[in-house]
């Protein structure tokens, strides 16, 4: 029971980077300066938040009823605007700002900034001193049994920038040698470990990758960074998959044909735990229909083997049926 507990809980962190924990009844509220000054972050004032902080020192270490800290909210609302809040973000770090402080969400400004993709906040909080390599807290796991609880599964900021596919991130971060495979959240011996490698991560850019021609350039950079530094492009995660199954449980073709063209180390018709292929999980994992036949052409156009069946019996063909996928179907029952 505990097992499922760290499970679900691990899940809900993952989904939840950039969202805040609801408030509790107990919680303080928020002081009239820290509102003034969150309202000068908003519009990317830098001289009025530098006169509230001026007449109020003490704000930069209060939080909201989140738990964010100001240079928490520069980092969350750089999303809407760039103007300003680079020198709001450096003026807050030199009045002493804890740079590496934790929300209720579990992330620090850090982590904020790769999930909204801030070059500028990323690299005014790199030079404050951030730290690379903190993991994202897990709310709620300080609630279970010592045994079960494992700080070091929480993402780093290197995950959420690969899984945003935030390229210039993730190349600072290579650059400061920032671990990007968890061999230290094995569990049992003779299994994968627990946390996904960045690469893992960014693979799973199924939505962000398709936004735009620069958005999927990034997207595909971001893996040919990861891929270089990586001790295997088949490295499997807990479910014994390999980075390109992650893409096709995912639906993100345009990474598939990236990976297949540019890496050819890269397994096409690895097998999981349970025997499938990134053709049986392109037809029985996240993706849409239309998705899921995208990743069928782009995996039979590289040479999939597409009569491979799984630990129960089943080939790609099988699953299409099964799922009524009438354009999967057709695709493979192609002599």
């Amino acid at each position: 029971m505990v097992a499922w507990k760290r499970i679900i809980l691990l899940s809900l962190a993952v989904i939840g980077i950039g969202f805040n924990v609801s408030r509790g009844e107990d919680e303080p509220t928020e002081s009239k300066a820290y509102k003034d000054c969150r309202e000068a972050v908003v519009a990317g004032d830098v001289e009025a938040l530098k006169k509230l902080i001026h007449e109020h020192p003490k704000v930069v270490t209060e939080t909201s009823a989140h738990g964010d800290t100001l240079l928490h909210l520069v980092a969350v609302y750089s999303i809407r605007r760039t103007e300003g809040h680079a020198e709001i973000a450096d003026a807050l770090i030199e009045a002493g700002a804890a740079v590496n402080a934790f929300n209720r969400a579990g992330c620090t400004p850090l982590h904020e900034a790769a999930n909204t993709r801030s070059v500028a906040i990323c690299t005014s909080l790199l030079r404050g001193g951030a730290d690379l390599r903190v993991h994202k807290k897990v709310p709620g796991l300080e609630k279970l049994p010592a045994e079960s609880q494992h700080p070091e599964d929480g993402d780093t900021p290197i995950d959420v920038a690969s899984y945003r596919g935030f390229a210039f991130l993730v190349e600072k971060l290579l650059a400061a040698k920032v671990p990007i495979e968890y061999p230290e959240t094995q569990r049992l011996k003779g299994f994968p470990p627990v946390k996904d490698s960045a690469l893992h991560f960014a693979c799973r850019n199924c939505v962000y990758s398709k936004t735009s021609p620069a958005r999927r350039e990034e997207a595909c950079k971001t893996i040919d960074l990861l891929s270089a530094k990586i001790s295997d492009v088949n490295l499997k995660n807990l479910e014994g998959r390999s980075p390109l199954l992650v893409c096709a449980d995912w639906g993100a073709p345009v990474l598939i044909e990236h990976l297949l063209t540019n890496h050819p180390k890269v397994k096409i018709d690895f097998q999981d735990t349970l025997g499938n292929t990134a053709l049986h999980l392109a037809l029985d994992g996240k993706a849409t229909s239309e998705l899921s036949v995208e990743v069928v052409q782009t995996l039979l156009k590289h040479g999939a083997d597409k009569n491979i069946k799984n630990a129960s019996g089943e080939t790609p063909l099988d699953l299409a049926r099964s799922k009524g996928n009438q354009a999967a179907i057709s695709l493979l029952a192609k002599e």
